[in-house]
């Protein structure tokens, strides 16, 4: 049996959607299209889910647009004593006239692209030749990264036992494997490089060092990661290795 057609205006049943538009017009001044329009209605239907969608990506768009525009990268300028900390780990020379404080958790993805992709131009054209040394802070965000918080613990315990090269190295390798952190692993990393640091670990001995990152971060206006202070000037987020030349080269002139 065939399906009937029903107003949903007044409810009225009709025995097929010519009928059901006849009556819609004449009872209700509303045009509805005949069966042979209702033909394509697939393609209609396609075609208003095509126009929603694309109506969706302008406000996502324009959302993200409004965000990236209402970030300071370079325009707010903080006082570098506040962001520094004290016996953080440091990639380059200590006389270099640029600094660069890179707030960090090693489970964020952006912060795995920055240390693949941006930060070895960095060190290749601004760190290697004396222009620009790099403090690293740790900024886990253990709410959405359970393992992060731990892994800034190891690699402060790291670097206290092995100093700043042996802190990028074992960096390096936390973020080569962000996806899972677990305390086994950790301490294994450190081990195939030398280091013994269950007791450090499990003691949480440097959990302190970590909070003051965070407190530091948070007081200087670090909203997520990666953030970074070049010479007092804040990029937010991982923006690309142009953004950070230009501020960069601004910086030395």
């Amino acid at each position: 049996m065939a399906e009937r057609a029903r107003c949903d205006i007044c409810n009225q049943e009709f025995k097929d959607n010519d009928g059901l538009s006849q009556h819609q017009k004449a009872k209700h001044g509303v045009h509805m299209p005949n069966s042979s329009s209702n033909k394509s209605s697939p393609q209609l239907i396609q075609s208003g889910k095509k126009t929603y969608l694309i109506i969706i990506g302008i406000f996502v768009v324009i959302a993200l647009f409004w965000y990236f525009k209402s970030q300071p990268n370079g325009n707010v300028v903080i006082n570098m004593t506040d962001v520094i900390g004290s016996g953080r780990p440091v990639n380059g020379n200590s006389n270099a006239p640029v600094t660069i404080v890179e707030f960090s958790d090693f489970q964020c993805p952006y912060c795995v692209v920055f240390s693949k992709e941006t930060y070895p131009l960095i060190k290749r054209d601004y760190i290697s030749t004396g222009k620009v040394k790099m403090i690293f802070r740790n900024f886990p965000i253990y709410q959405a990264h359970p393992q992060a918080m731990q892994a800034a613990e190891a690699a402060l315990c790291v670097h206290k036992e092995g100093g700043d090269e042996s802190f990028f190295k074992y960096h390096d390798k936390l973020f080569q494997n962000y996806e899972s952190l677990p305390e086994e692993k950790l301490i294994l990393w450190a081990s195939e490089m030398g280091y013994n640091i269950t007791s450090c670990l499990q003691s949480k001995t440097l959990r302190n060092d970590v909070l003051k990152d965070l407190e530091d971060g948070a007081k200087s206006g670090v909203q997520g990661t990666p953030s970074f202070f070049i010479n007092g000037k804040m990029i937010a987020g991982n923006l690309p290795y142009t953004e950070f030349k230009k501020v960069i080269d601004s910086s030395l002139r």
